[in-house]
């Protein structure tokens, strides 16, 4: 019995010892995952640990023939960084469609859900998202584009062409006077941080949303290479495959070119771009093949999904016998198309213009120039399928609305979560960076937050622009700022108000041996983590690491293959 007992002892003791392992990982595993203040970095460190380009790793030292930035994916693991490095702000987002109405001299708003139609939001009085029950001052309104504080743009193209700043509930503010003046037709627009991108004479101009001063202008070039004279109809960006997308009526061209191609055109430092796809020489395009139909009819919404794929609208506004959708490849190949819709009057989409794409349904929604109620005022599609939903959104019964064209834009708006009496971000900067607060503090909600306000009560290594609403860092220390955010009636967030310190301290220099635990913080990008080392080897110890699927700021970061590495790690905080 005894020796059966010993027996039985020292394989539960070997299976404890080869359990310990796992366990551990396990917790440590658990610990990464829930604790909801290690979130956000975490989310840092899976983007630069499985990316082998990261502009973090370009100037950090490696040792053992490993990168350095492994440090701190095993710190991650080992649970040693600093729950305070980071905390993150969780938010309830949700799409919104806005669809400019000229002829009437407004602006719908519209809910999206889960079903096909969309739910109409008005003005907190009563009437249209804008202009409510008031005047308008718009009198041709055209486009949407937002900025890093939740601020939203529209623009007027009869009117001398301002473009005004909204709220998210349809106030213009100022008053009077006008953040940017553009001499061009806008017919759309969108926003890359506080830069926005309207349509324009041969191709998009650029204008800072802070100053209203214009950044430059890119070319658009023919298949020929020579640069267009008109100014194109659709424009659009996607964010997550950072892709600019752009449609011209004149021969039905479509551009599709790099948010780095966009900013170097801007700058002048790029050449025009050519079109991804050209008129084909028939008037029905087949699947697979490069081209656009060469109709009466001509392209104007286009935009792309997550994927890559492009939609555009070809429309019977200037012509021909119908309206239909197509779908291409980012390689401009024909993958499916709708059916054409060739009667006005009845429902449908006979003279579909805009278009939009909703992350959330998966589903493309158009805009309709007509007044008729007999014809959708937005029509549904199914973005795989490219099958005809129904209306989204029906015309007025009174035959309100226009034969004007009418374009359409999505955003998504952000309420936060319970935000709390006070919270910090922690940076790393050697001086010079700048950081938009509403970003900094944001940053974990997929969309814009509406109505916030900044107001700075100290501040040390930080200079403050109310312009903005940013810092520049000149050295070590916090600014502190007391965060007001006003109610939305359009989406339905209530105020909240909180005290932000954001923290500027250098980067960390890890040593061999490491005497104490050392936290990890960013970069002035947010995205990559700072990390020096002053070792050529250390003691290692093996670890797992597997980059799941994530997001970051909107952006879905692509599946990377696991990174099984070693990790220098002194003993002694094992």
């Amino acid at each position: 019995m005894l020796r059966l007992w010993s027996g039985w002892a020292t394989s539960l003791a070997s299976a404890i010892r080869l359990s310990i392992p796992f366990l551990l990982v396990g917790t440590m595993l658990l610990y990464v995952v829930f604790i909801p203040q290690q979130r956000k970095l975490l989310r840092s460190l899976q983007r630069t640990c499985a990316s082998e380009d990261a502009d973090a790793l370009r100037s950090s030292t490696a040792f053992s023939g490993f990168r350095i930035l492994t440090v701190a994916c095993g710190l991650l693991l080992l649970g040693l960084l600093s729950p305070s490095a980071l905390q993150a702000q969780s938010c309830n987002c949700k799409e919104y469609i806005y669809l400019n109405e000229p002829a009437e001299k407004s602006v719908l708003k519209f809910a999206v859900g889960s079903g096909t139609s969309l739910t109409q939001i008005s003005a907190p009085g009563g009437g249209p998202w804008y202009p409510g029950t008031n005047a308008s001052e718009l009198p041709f309104p055209h486009g949407i584009a937002t900025d890093l504080n939740g601020n939203l743009y529209i623009a007027e193209t009869a009117n001398n062409s301002y473009i005004r700043k909204l709220t998210c509930d349809g106030d213009i503010f100022p008053v009077t006077g006008t953040t940017v003046y553009d001499a061009g037709v806008h017919t759309n627009m969108f926003s890359i941080g506080n830069t926005l991108y309207v349509t324009g004479l041969g191709g998009p101009s650029a204008y800072d949303l802070c100053t209203g001063v214009k950044i430059g202008q890119m070319c658009l070039a023919d298949e020929n290479g020579v640069q267009i004279i008109g100014t194109p109809w659709g424009l659009s960006y996607n964010p997550v495959t950072e892709t600019v997308y752009v449609s011209g009526l004149t021969r039905n061209r479509v551009w599709a070119f790099s948010k780095a191609q966009l900013e170097a055109g801007i700058a002048g430092t790029g050449s025009c771009i050519l079109p991804l796809i050209v008129q084909g020489p028939n008037e029905t395009v087949n699947i697979g093949e490069n081209y656009t139909p060469n109709a009466a009819t001509g392209i104007h919404g286009i935009v792309g999904d997550n994927a890559g794929n492009i939609y555009v609208v070809e429309s019977a506004v200037v012509g021909g016998a119908g309206t239909y959708l197509l779908k291409y490849n980012a390689s401009g190949i024909l993958l499916a198309k709708s059916l054409v819709d060739d009667v006005l009057g009845g429902g449908g989409y006979h003279l579909g213009m805009g278009m939009v794409w909703s992350e959330t349904s998966n589903r493309l929604y158009v805009s309709n120039r007509t007044a008729d109620p007999t014809e959708d005022c937005i029509s549904a599609f199914d973005a795989n399928t490219m099958a005809y939903l129904g209306a989204a959104a029906p015309n007025p019964l009174t035959g309100a609305g226009s034969g004007y064209g009418k374009a359409i834009g999505i955003i998504k708006e952000c309420c936060p979560v319970g935000l709390p009496n006070s919270f910090t971000k922690n940076i790393c900067s050697t001086g010079g960076s700048k950081f938009y607060l509403n970003q900094e503090a944001f940053n974990d909600c997929d969309g814009v937050v509406c109505g916030s306000s900044w107001v700075p009560t100290s501040l040390s290594g930080m200079t403050f622009d109310p312009c903005d609403n940013s810092v520049t860092i000149t050295g070590t220390g916090c600014g502190v700022f007391t965060l007001t955010i006003s109610g939305v009636s359009s989406t339905g967030c209530g105020p909240q108000t909180s005290t932000f310190s954001i923290c500027n301290t250098v980067p960390p220099v890890f040593s061999n041996p490491m005497p104490t635990p050392q936290a990890l913080c960013e970069n002035s990008s947010g995205v990559d983590v700072s990390v020096q080392s002053d070792q050529i080897a250390a003691d290692l110890v093996r670890f797992l690491y597997v980059s799941p699927p994530t997001k970051w700021r909107g952006r879905r970061l692509r599946r990377r293959r696991p990174v099984l590495s070693m990790l220098g790690v002194p003993p002694s905080l094992l």
